[in-house]
C-alpha cells in the first residue's frame, strides 16, 4: 500500500508543480503592474480570475485525487477478485498435477487487456505453470505470509515501473498447496489518470479564459459609472458646474452621483451668487470679502489710496425734464463707460451716488502707479463721454459732461455701517477733499491737488496747468489745485488704442 500512495503523491506533485508555475507567472504580472496606474476593471478582472483559477485548480486537484483513488481501488478490487477466482479453481488442479488445464486457465485469463502475466507456484514457490510477465522471486517471497497481497514493481525486460501484481495462497481443505500470481498493466490506469489530469487542466484553462473575459466585461460595466464620476469631478474642478447624472442607481455609486449633483448645484449657485455680488461691489472687493467670510466685521485699516469723483454737470435741471426711465437709462449708459475706464486702469467703482461715480485706486490691491492710473482714467472718461455724446446726439438724446476731482492720501478702508448692513468703502479727509475738488471743477475739467502735481512735475507724463487756490471747510490752509490738460504724446497714442477697443467691445455688447 505504501508504493501505491507514493504513485498518487507523484501525480499530485506534478499538478502542484504546474499550479506553482501558474501562480509564479501571475505573481510576476502583479509585480510588473504594481508601480503603474492599473485600471479598476483590470484589477477586478484579475481578482475574479484568481478566484476562479484557485477554485478550479483546487477542484481539479480534488477530482484527480478522487479519480486516482477510485481507479486504483477498482483495479485492486478487480485484481483481488480475479486472483481469488484463479486460486479457487487452481488449487485442486495443482494437487492433481493437471498442468495442461492450469495452462489453459492461465491462457484464458491473460486474454484480458489489463493482465500481463499469470503464474501458479507450488507450496515451495517453484513455478508450476506460467505465462506472460513473472515478478522476481525475491519480490514474491516478501508477500506470502498473508492473504492476497499486491505491489507495484519494475520489469527489467519491458523497462516499466507500472506493473501491479497480486499473489494469493491456494487453499485446499485448510492447507496451502501453492500460490496464484497475476500481474496487471498499471500503465493503463496511469494513462487514464493523466487523461483525467489533462482534461481537468484544459477545463480549468478554459474556465479561466472565460472568467477573464466575463470578469473584464463585468469590470468595465461596473467601472463605467466610476469613469463618469471622474469626468464630472474633473469638470467641477475646471469650474463647469452644469454637469448632471441622468441615470438613477439604487446603490452606493448612485448615492455618490446624487451627492455630486447636489454639490455641483451648490457650487453653481455659489458661483451665481458671487457673480451677482460682484455686480454690486467691485470684483476685487468681492474677491477679498469672499476669501475670508468668517472674519467679516466692522472696521478697517489706514491705507494710502487715490480717489476719483466724476460728477455730471447740471444733472438736477436735466433730470427734471426727463422721465424716471429716461434718467435711469442715461445714468446706466454713461456709468457703463466710467466702469470700463476704471477697469482699464486697475481702479474699481466704490459706489454710484445719484449722478456721481466714486472710483478708488490702490485698494484692496496695492498699486504703485495709482495716481498715474487715476489721472489717465479721468482723461479716458472724458474721451469716452465725448464719443457717447456723439452717438446720443445723432439719436436725438440728451448728452452730459463730467467734472472730475482726484486726490491721494491716507484714508480708512474697510467695512462701514452696522453689523446687519455694511459696505466696503473708504473714508477720510483725503476722500472729502477729492469730492470737494470735483465740485469746484467745471464741465470737462479734471482738478488735482498740488501734492499730486508734484509727483509728475519732472516726469512730464501729463500736461498740467495751475488752476486755483480753494478754501476747504475744516482745513486752515487753502488748497492749491491744478488742471489736467492731456497725456504726453506717447501715452496719448496708447490711450487712443484703448478707446477704440473699449468702444468696440461696448458696441458689441449693446448689439
Amino acid at each position: 500500500m505504501g508504493n501505491t500512495s507514493a504513485g498518487e503523491q507523484l501525480t499530485l506533485q506534478r499538478i502542484r508543480d504546474k499550479n506553482y508555475m501558474l501562480f509564479r507567472y501571475i505573481e510576476g504580472l502583479i509585480l510588473s503592474f504594481r508601480s503603474r496606474c492599473v485600471p479598476i476593471a483590470f484589477k477586478l478582472a484579475l481578482t475574479i480570475t484568481l478566484l476562479i483559477s484557485s477554485g478550479m485548480i483546487l477542484q481539479g486537484i480534488a477530482i484527480v485525487s478522487d479519480q486516482s483513488k477510485l481507479m486504483q481501488r477498482e483495479m485492486e478490487q478487480m485484481g483481488e477478485t480475479i486472483t481469488a477466482q484463479l486460486a479457487d479453481s487452481a488449487g485442486e488442479l495443482l494437487l492433481a498435477g493437471d498442468s495442461l488445464r492450469l495452462e489453459l486457465i492461465l491462457n484464458n485469463i491473460i486474454q484480458y487487456k489489463n493482465i500481463k502475466g499469470a503464474t501458479i507456484y507450488s507450496d515451495q514457490l517453484k513455478k508450476v505453470v506460467t505465462t506472460g510477465i513473472v515478478p522476481e522471486p525475491i519480490t514474491i517471497t516478501q508477500r506470502i505470509d498473508s492473504p492476497t497481497q499486491k505491489w507495484i514493481h519494475n520489469d527489467a525486460q519491458l523497462k516499466r515501473s507500472v506493473l501491479l501484481s497480486f499473489i494469493r495462497p491456494l487453499i485446499f481443505r485448510d492447507l496451502t498447496v501453492g500460490y496464484a500470481e497475476l500481474t496487471f498493466d498499471h500503465s493503463l490506469m496511469e494513462s487514464a489518470r493523466n487523461s483525467a489530469i489533462e482534461s481537468t487542466i484544459l477545463t480549468t484553462i478554459f474556465m479561466i479564459l472565460v472568467g477573464i473575459v466575463v470578469s473584464f466585461i463585468i469590470g468595465v460595466r461596473l467601472t463605467m459609472p466610476i469613469h463618469r464620476l471622474i469626468n464630472v469631478s474633473q469638470a467641477i474642478t475646471e469650474g463647469k458646474y452644469s454637469y448632471r447624472f441622468n441615470d438613477r442607481r439604487n446603490d452606493e455609486i448612485g448615492s455618490l452621483m446624487n451627492a455630486l449633483d447636489t454639490m455641483s448645484a451648490g457650487l453653481l449657485r455659489k458661483e451665481q451668487v458671487e457673480k451677482t455680488f460682484s455686480r454690486y461691489v467691485s470684483p476685487k472687493v468681492a474677491t477679498e470679502i469672499l476669501q475670508d467670510l468668517e472674519q467679516i466685521e466692522l472696521g478697517g485699516k489706514h491705507v494710502y489710496a487715490t480717489v476719483l469723483f466724476a460728477d455730471i454737470v447740471g444733472f438736477t435741471s436735466m433730470s427734471e425734464q426727463m422721465s424716471p426711465e429716461e434718467v435711469n437709462s442715461l445714468l446706466n449708459e454713461y456709468f457703463t463707460y466710467v466702469d470700463s475706464a476704471a477697469h482699464v486702469y486697475q481702479g474699481h467703482i466704490d459706489k454710484f451716488m445719484g449722478d456721481c461715480a466714486m472710483v478708488v485706486f490702490g485698494i484692496p490691491e496695492e498699486d504703485e502707479e495709482q495716481t498715474f492710473h487715476a489721472i489717465s482714467c479721468a482723461l479716458l472718461i472724458h474721451k469716452l463721454t465725448k464719443h457717447l455724446n456723439e452717438k446720443r446726439i445723432k439719436k436725438g438724446l440728451p448728452s452730459v459732461v463730467f467734472r472730475i476731482g482726484i486726490n491721494s492720501g491716507m484714508m480708512l478702508a474697510g467695512n462701514m455701517g452696522s453689523k446687519k448692513r455694511m459696505e466696503y468703502t473708504v473714508v477720510g479727509d483725503a476722500v472729502n477733499l477729492a469730492s470737494r475738488l470735483s465740485s469746484v471743477a467745471n464741465g470737462g475739467e479734471i482738478v488735482i491737488t498740488k501734492e499730486i502735481q508734484t509727483q509728475f512735475e519732472t516726469t512730464g507724463e501729463f500736461v498740467l496747468q495751475k488752476h486755483d487756490t480753494i478754501k476747504v471747510r475744516g482745513k486752515k490752509e487753502p488748497v492749491s489745485t491744478y488742471l489736467v490738460q492731456s497725456l504726453q504724446a506717447d501715452f496719448q497714442h496708447q490711450q487712443d488704442k484703448l478707446i477704440k477697443q473699449i468702444v468696440t467691445n461696448l458696441d458689441v455688447a449693446e448689439s
